[in-house]
């Protein structure tokens, strides 16, 4: 019996590793969410950024490879409130 238990401990502990080794695509709505997603995430995310530096979220018009990112992302950090208006059309 504690062979037994051993070994699914060890196999549940490798399947964890497994999961936990998958890097996170996450997708920031500007340039501050995003610098604060990596710092949090480190080396376990990658952040791709819809408004850069020098970009306004409030006019910012997007792509269809922004489109592309949200719809690959496994983490969307948005700051809401209205300032990401054009967000809901680029989810549905």
């Amino acid at each position: 019996m504690k062979r037994s238990a051993i070994v699914v401990a060890l196999a549940l502990g490798l399947m964890a590793q497994g999961a936990m080794a998958k890097t996170l695509n996450v997708v920031s709505s500007f340039s501050v969410l995003g610098d604060i997603a990596q710092q949090v995430g480190g080396k376990h995310v990658h952040v791709d950024t819809l408004v850069g530096p020098d970009g306004d979220p409030h006019t910012f018009e997007p792509s269809p490879k922004d489109s592309a990112l949200l719809s690959k992302a496994d983490v969307v950090v948005v700051n809401g409130l209205g300032l990401e208006g054009w967000l809901d059309r680029l989810i549905k």
